[in-house]
């Protein structure tokens, strides 16, 4: 019985640890720095062909209401998108307020020069 109950603890805690790692490789922070900041060209291609058009959460800073449906967000300090929603924000969100969103990346830019866009947003409550 002991074994069993050593057994059952040792595989709850290494379904965790895997669990964990699953849903922090699926943040779309990570995922676009990953795909812009690391690697050679050809890693950053690669990661970007596999990652675009793919739904993710995201984080960051609301830098500028573009429109009711549109906000330009700061993901990190090299990183800013600018956002789509499905549904109107401008409203409910302002400029310095910290956001957390889910979305679909329609295609990766620079991160400061050329923006990355993000589509089909819906902010998390």
């Amino acid at each position: 019985m002991r074994k069993f109950l050593w057994l059952l603890a040792l595989t709850v805690v290494v379904m965790f640890s895997v669990g964990e790692k699953i849903a922090r490789a699926a943040d779309g922070n990570d995922v676009i720095k990953q795909c812009t900041d690391s690697g050679t060209t050809y890693e950053q291609e690669k990661c970007k062909k596999a990652n675009g058009g793919k739904q993710f959460t995201f984080e960051g800073i609301v830098k500028d209401v573009k429109d009711a449906k549109k906000l330009r967000v700061m993901l990190d300090s090299g990183n800013y998108a600018d956002v789509v929603f499905k549904d109107r924000v401008a409203e409910k969100v302002g400029v310095g307020e910290t956001i957390t969103f889910v979305g679909k990346i329609s295609k990766f830019g620079s991160g400061i020069m050329f923006k990355h866009a993000i589509t089909n947003g819906a902010l998390k409550k």
